[in-house]
């Protein structure tokens, strides 16, 4: 059953009630006051079922490693080029 949090307009408390979907709350189980109850907005609970890839991430940084060193590889020879072609 899902969990929700109310707040008691009379006395404040904050509370968390399990009950199903069609059910709504209206009375306060501390103070006992009638119609006082606001439901507040919660957090999803999310459980990941499987741990990450390391090796999707290792092979991620070796392929950018790699296409930088071609970038600088390129722009030495661009350099180079531009150098030869100034003197």
């Amino acid at each position: 059953m899902p969990r929700y949090t109310y707040r008691c307009a009379a006395c404040e408390e904050t509370m968390v009630i399990r009950h199903s979907v069609d059910d709504k709350q209206h009375n306060c189980g501390v103070c006992g006051e009638s119609d006082v109850l606001e439901r507040l907005l919660s957090t999803i609970n999310l459980h990941k079922t499987s741990a990450p890839q390391k090796e999707a991430a290792g092979s991620l940084v070796k392929e950018h490693i790699e296409s930088t060193r071609e970038e600088i590889k390129d722009m030495k020879e661009k350099l180079k080029h531009n150098w030869v072609q100034d003197e």
